[in-house]
């Protein structure tokens, strides 16, 4: 062999080197999710401040890591570092969206490796969500100046939601049509049964959950509608909150909480013991896994030897607490559902499906025609073509993988439930399986009393604060 096709040869495989480095799989990322479903917060705040510390700027991670970093952060009732974590991801995303154009070498990298190396922008729930809980969290911190602004800006991320998919999807689309390779039967590859039974495996229950209108979330509408009924800064505050709980009723089937609501703005007139809510965050969202498959080597010319496809699948939890009971003098109150979040990640990730598995085919032939340009430089030494054969086989083994990044430590759930601020100030919440736990509300004004339960027997986390 020469030393031409030889150095030829190592070129290759420093450089397939160089790709599998890229191609970290975020287990870090994962870990300290996995600790925060199992309820270690304390173990998930440690994983995930050390992780996000590193993935800052313009890394491929930093939105999904400070998003997480400031969910996390936010249960364990360090307010304002998970505001600053918020705000670290909602500026990237801001950056993100002035990118006019799609940086097709990044997206023409991951193909060859592995596709968390495509810049997460963040889904239209996490645009939404994050700067929802900012305000929040401005508020449990005794900040009454900040909210306005985080939740206007939620609900401008709410009106963006379905042009942004609508873009991102001829995005990914155009991506895959500058780097369709040859090695691969694109058409027979989707027509695969293997491929196909595994499809309808993971993905058939996608179909039983619709995306909220306009792929809204009611649970952000009614947080920003409470604000601005608590401060009532002027006439136009009420009215926005009609509007938004309008929207809220109609995504909800007339809740009977949120028709209360609705009847009280409508009327403009608001109880003088004031009102007590109480919102109640339970369980865990979905979270992404793979399953791989090794499509046929028919599909694919004699000069590769193997080609591998990794699909992604959304994983549901059924551990959580179904609802909450809230006692007063006054009588008691249960929690009702106002967003149920797999519906919402499940209705993101079913449109975001058929770009995907697209992108993903478009992968192995990507893999594929590397496969072949090592075959072709190390033919004529039977030994040397071997042992590239076998890397090859390594190479595209190692980096078949899915894009598993999601926000999955919001809940599965958002309830909640409002009555009158009893004259004791006295509430006492009953979760099952948990002795009564009480909290202390001041009559007059807006009280809302946040709970968050991850799972049955695990954590729960109370805090409370005042509007007015």
């Amino acid at each position: 062999m020469g030393r031409r096709r030889l150095g030829g040869f190592c070129g290759w495989v420093v450089v397939l080197g160089a790709w599998c480095a890229l191609g970290g799989c975020n287990t870090s990322l994962r870990e300290a999710q996995q600790l925060y479903r199992m309820g270690d917060i304390q173990g998930a705040r440690e994983k995930i401040v050390s992780y996000s510390d590193e993935e800052t700027g313009s890394s491929p991670q930093t939105v999904i890591a400070w998003i997480e970093r400031g969910s996390i952060l936010r249960t364990a009732g360090d307010f304002r570092r998970s505001t600053r974590a918020f705000t670290v991801a909602t500026d990237r995303m801001d950056q993100l969206d002035l990118q006019a154009e799609t940086d097709l070498g990044g997206e023409f990298e991951a193909l060859l490796t592995n596709p968390e190396q495509i810049t997460y922008r963040g889904t239209g729930y996490d645009r939404v969500l994050a700067p929802m809980y900012m305000g929040m969290n401005f508020l449990a911190d005794g900040n009454l100046d900040n909210p306005r602004q985080a939740f206007i800006k939620a609900s401008q991320r709410q009106d963006e939601t379905i042009q942004r998919n609508r873009a991102e999807i001829e995005r990914r689309e155009r991506s895959i049509q500058e780097s369709r390779g040859k090695e691969v039967d694109l058409d027979r590859a989707r027509e695969d049964r293997a491929l196909n039974q595994m499809v309808r495996e993971r993905y058939g229950d996608l179909e039983a959950f619709e995306p909220y209108e306009g792929y809204a979330i009611p649970f952000a509408d009614l947080v920003r509608a409470i604000y601005l009924m608590g401060v009532r800064e002027d006439p136009s505050d009420v009215d926005t909150a009609r509007g938004l709980l309008r929207r809220v009723a109609g995504m909800t089937d007339e809740q009977p909480y949120v028709m209360d609501d609705l009847e009280m703005a409508d009327a403009g007139v608001f109880p003088e013991t004031g009102l007590t809510y109480v919102l109640f965050e339970t369980g865990v969202a979905p979270y992404r896994a793979q399953r791989t498959i090794d499509l046929p080597l028919w599909i694919v010319s004699n000069n590769v030897d193997y080609v591998g496809l990794a699909i992604p699948y959304l994983v549901f939890s059924d551990r959580f607490a179904a609802g909450l009971r809230v006692e007063t003098i006054d009588g008691s109150f249960d929690t009702l559902l106002v967003t149920d979040m797999d519906r919402v990640v499940a209705a993101d990730f079913k449109q975001q499906l058929p770009s995907m598995m697209e992108r993903m085919v478009a992968s192995a032939a990507v893999k594929a025609a590397a496969s072949y340009g090592v075959n072709q430089a190390t033919q004529g030494n039977d030994w040397v073509n071997l042992a590239a054969r076998l890397v090859m086989i390594g190479y595209q083994s190692s980096q078949n993988v899915a894009d598993r990044r999601t926000w999955a430590t919001l809940p599965k759930q958002y309830q909640y439930c409002r009555f009158p601020t009893p004259a004791d100030g006295a509430v006492t919440l009953q979760l099952e399986g948990q002795g009564p736990r009480s909290v202390e509300v001041e009559p007059g004004g807006m009280s809302v009393v946040v709970v968050r339960s991850i799972g049955p027997g695990g954590p729960t986390r109370v805090h409370s604060f005042r509007i007015e």
